[in-house]
């Protein structure tokens, strides 16, 4: 078990060493099968050391549809501004949309309430919301199960016990065929149950639509607000529905929220395009409301901050602040965090062994010369031909300026010769004039 010597690897490497427990989640990089997976994750977890190694097994043709496909072929060209580039398939969407899934999954097995989980890179747009949907469904409703408590849709109070068993049949309109069971109801019952559901011969739609659930759904106070749970206060009600009853599940649920909640942060270590080379993704809204579920996003730069706000915007509707966005509930912070190197472990290196051996190895090697380096992977986003191009003109140009140079220096040194030879007939020309006059 090796440790990756990428870019991403290598600039967190530093960080880990600032918590007391961490875990490292991602694929190996490799694609084994079913019976070997068990024992090679347990040989990672013992070859960890405070780091330890959760592993992500993907299917070969997840690989090839998710990271060589969508990842590499659809979303890296996009967030680079080569739209040229870009290629689409509908089956690597589906891939990009499981393997996000499958990693939801794993980081859930291992998380607790209230952990801080660092999602990296374009790999993982779609996790920061499907962990959050996974996570608070799932003890909502395992809390919901113990309490009792009967859901319902958000915009819908719960309905009350009394309700219940009370809901009888309700006699249909003039009109319209009735069934068995209708005719065998007592005409009072029927008239009481019309009653209590609000119905009557004097129908009022405009007193109707005041009290129904849908017209006073403005008043009702959300389910993830801490005021709730910290202050004690009533929650609003439509009118017809028991206070007592939404407030102790409103609660609850409330509660159960703000123990559990995870901790979301989510880098993106390349740039973030403009809305206009976004759209040009299938999947657009998916992606950037997929990574709107983490509690703060950072970026390298505030123009990949800028463009994110715009497609935040244009694509989901939402009113994004400078540094937040506010959404179904849900605020995102947003910043702007310049990545750099590892000084620290640099120095550290420097003062090994191997290095004072690599060091004079290449002094000697190359003493006397210049060189020009350039550390970059082979990708056409990195614009290598034209840095190739760049340093052919540059050696072109320091020859040319070489040869000037000589050409000049031959120049002057037969200038020279020739104002030394001057000199030295004017000194000849004088002693010769002395001479006469002494004469």
């Amino acid at each position: 078990v090796e440790q990756s010597s990428g870019g991403l690897a290598s600039a967190l490497r530093c960080c880990v060493e600032c918590y007391e427990e961490v875990f490292w989640i991602g694929w190996p990089g490799c694609a084994p099968p079913k019976e070997d997976q068990q024992r090679l994750a347990q040989r990672m977890l013992e070859a960890s050391g405070k780091v330890k190694m959760i592993p992500v097994w993907l299917q070969q043709s997840d690989v090839d549809d998710f990271y060589t496909g969508f990842s590499n072929s659809s979303m890296w060209p996009l967030l680079h501004w080569m739209t040229p580039y870009a290629r689409f398939k509908r089956a690597w969407a589906e891939a990009y949309r499981r393997v996000n899934d499958q990693f939801a999954d794993v980081i859930l097995t291992v998380a607790t309430a209230r952990d801080l989980i660092w999602i990296h890179d374009y790999h993982l747009f779609l996790v920061p919301q499907m962990l959050r949907r996974k996570r608070d469904n799932m003890l909502i409703q395992e809390q919901a199960a113990k309490e009792g408590l009967v859901q319902r849709p958000g915009h819908l109070p719960p309905l009350r016990d009394s309700d219940s068993h009370e809901v009888g049949h309700v006699k249909r309109p003039e009109g319209l065929p009735s069934t068995p069971e209708e005719e065998n109801v007592e005409d009072d019952k029927s008239e009481q149950v019309l009653h209590r559901q609000g119905h009557s011969e004097h129908f009022d739609f405009q007193e109707a639509m005041t009290n129904t659930p849908r017209g006073g759904r403005e008043e009702y106070t959300t389910a993830c607000d801490p005021k709730v749970a910290e202050e004690g206060g009533e929650l609003k009600t439509a009118a017809g529905y028991g206070g007592d009853e939404i407030k102790r599940m409103r609660r609850s649920i409330t509660q159960v929220e703000l123990n559990s909640k995870l901790r979301i942060a989510f880098f993106l270590h390349t740039p973030f395009p403009s809305y206009e080379v976004l759209c040009v993704l299938p999947q657009c809204v998916d992606v950037v409301e997929g990574v709107l579920g983490a509690d703060l996003i950072g970026f390298h730069t505030y123009n990949y901050l800028r463009h994110f706000r715009s497609c935040v915007i244009r694509l989901c509707g939402f009113t994004p602040e400078m540094d937040h966005v506010d959404h179904r509930g849900q605020r995102t912070k947003l910043g702007v965090f310049p990545i750099g190197a590892n000084v620290q472990g640099v120095m550290e290196a420097m003062r090994t062994e191997q290095f004072a051996e690599h060091l004079k190895e290449y002094t000697e090697q190359f003493q006397g010369k210049s060189l020009v380096l350039n550390v970059e992977r082979l990708d056409y986003s990195k614009g290598l031909p034209q840095k190739l191009a760049a340093v052919q003109r540059y050696l072109e140009e320091a020859k040319r300026n070489e040869d000037e140079d000589s050409d000049s220096r031959t120049d002057k040194m037969e200038e020279l010769r020739r104002r030394f030879e001057r000199l030295g007939t004017h000194k000849a020309n004088r002693g010769m004039a002395t001479s006469n006059l002494r004469r």
